[in-house]
């Protein structure tokens, strides 16, 4: 049976891979196309042998360089959608570039034309350039693997067709790497400014270069070069700040902007919840701490897990009262209710989470993270309670309606939801919150959860499970941890308020 598994998966693996080296003879030659559109006029005469040799070499070189990226890439960057905006960006990327040399060659004959006292060369004004707009909006809605794809991509192209501009090349390459090493965590809007200084700071070393390459030059041209460069910087910033979001809409993106600014009480989901489901609130709360920190130190992303935490657990709102955490010692309606139908009632804030989340629009990760909080874990009160109810025909007692529907988590984020989501719970239940007993609660959770195989899908490795259980520790005995008694001064002569 295990052969069998491993050559279907096998089998699925090769025939993803066809497809994206399909996927990636299309984008290469309708990349190559769009160059040979823009930089130079296509012209399919028997004599011109040197359009189909750069044609072909440009192909090669494009999709080269694709094959490379997909054969290290993960499953999950090889959509067709991710082509589909790399192409749409190189596109914006080569219109940009046609502009600001229009604009370069309209300042620079009006400069000529007219005496104001200095000269423009095109390699000065080159500076201005925004080469690296396209390579920061590749980063901040997909990653580094991509954008860095991207790059390369479009520095090679800009090699073929400026030949003459060995220069252009070099600062496009430069300008691009340091965009998006300068936008690895987009947390805010305000990194597409730093990144923007980043590239201007870039640019006096390449104004220092052009200036030792000159046969002649004044102060002037070294100024020019410097308000270039900041005028780069600052081209990068407003377009790509701009273009995010319609890019995060168009492609239906996930970024850390969008998550963050969805996972606050104005969104009506979270603001219902707080107001509904207090108890519930609470413990998402607490879940989005716990999960935040850990979530740094195993490489996963803190932001979709604390808006995951904060989400996961809405279809509660449905029936509130249902859940223990928020009864505030009223009246149980489970124990009016047969075991399964209790069950039911559980199991069904999960299918009512995800239809809710739906209806608001909220991203597909966090969905996916509201369906595998509890994997096909059991509900274990109930089903022992079915167990004792039926002592005499306990076989007849169906496992599976006492057990989510799943499926497991698939991702780091989701399994470190599930972990945090029972060790909260079970946590709170404690009647001494000692660091001991913390610690002790944590592993066996960690270890109880391992042991029934919901961890198995996600990437979550044994160490990291290790470096989780420590962080748990930790954030939880900062939130449960020791106060001194006030004391009651009965001498003391304090107006009584409250009665």
């Amino acid at each position: 049976m295990k052969s069998i598994s491993n050559n279907i998966e096998i089998q699925k693996s090769d025939k993803t891979y066809n497809i994206s080296m399909f996927i990636g003879i299309v984008f290469s030659l309708l990349t190559t196309i769009l160059c040979e559109m823009f930089f130079n006029s296509i012209d399919l005469g028997p004599k011109n042998i040197d359009f189909i040799s750069r044609v072909t070499v440009v192909f090669l070189t494009i999709f080269s360089i694709y094959g490379f990226y997909v054969r290290s890439s993960i499953k999950k960057d090889l959509k067709i959608k991710n082509f589909i905006t790399i192409f749409m960006v190189l596109f914006l990327s080569i219109i940009v570039l046609k502009f600001f040399q229009f604009l370069t060659d309209a300042l620079i004959n009006e400069i000529q034309s007219s005496d104001y006292g200095f000269k423009l060369t095109s390699t000065e004004l080159t500076l201005a350039f925004p080469m690296a707009t396209g390579a920061l909006l590749i980063q901040s809605v997909m990653n580094t693997r991509m954008a860095a794809m991207f790059v390369f991509i479009w520095s090679a192209i800009i090699g073929f067709y400026f030949v003459d501009t060995i220069f252009l090349f070099l600062f496009t390459i430069s300008s691009s790497l340091v965009a998006v090493s300068s936008v690895v965590k987009v947390r805010s809007r305000g990194v597409y400014l730093r990144a923007g200084l980043n590239i201007a700071l870039l640019s006096i070393p390449f104004s220092l270069i052009i200036l030792l390459s000159s046969e002649s030059f004044v102060y002037i041209d070294f100024l020019i070069c410097i308000f270039s460069g900041l005028l780069g910087g600052l081209f990068c910033y407003l377009i790509a700040s701009g273009l995010t979001p319609i890019l995060e809409h168009l492609g239906n993106y996930v970024t850390d902007m969008r998550l963050i600014e969805i996972a606050t009480l104005d969104h009506p989901l979270l603001n219902e919840l707080s107001i509904q489901a207090s108890g519930t609130w609470n413990h998402s709360m607490v879940m989005g701490m716990m999960g935040e920190m850990a979530s740094d130190l195993v490489g996963a992303n803190p932001v979709l897990v604390r808006t995951g935490a904060y989400f996961h657990d809405i279809g509660k709102i449905k029936k509130t009262m249902y859940f223990i955490e928020n009864q505030q010692g009223e009246d149980n309606p489970h124990d009016k209710l047969t075991p399964s139908m209790s069950a039911l009632i559980i199991k069904s804030h999960v299918k009512e989470g995800v239809e809710m989340a739906q209806k608001y629009k909220l991203p597909s990760l966090v969905i996916d993270m509201i369906k595998e909080h509890h994997g096909t874990s059991l509900i274990e009160y109930f089903y022992n309670k079915a167990l004792n109810d039926q002592k005499d025909n306990a076989e007849e007692v169906d496992e599976l309606l006492y057990r989510y529907p799943g499926p497991k988590p698939q991702s780091k984020e989701a399994g470190i939801l599930m972990l945090a989501d029972c060790i909260e719970a079970s946590v709170r239940a404690l009647p001494e919150h000692t660091k001991d007993n913390i610690q002790v609660l944590v592993k066996k959770m960690i270890n109880k959860i391992f042991a029934a195989g919901q961890l198995d899908e996600c990437d979550l490795t044994l160490n990291d499970l290790y470096k989780i259980a420590g962080s748990f520790v930790k954030t939880l005995t900062g939130i449960y941890h020791q106060r001194i008694a006030y004391v009651d001064n009965k001498e003391s002569n304090v107006n009584t308020i409250l009665k």
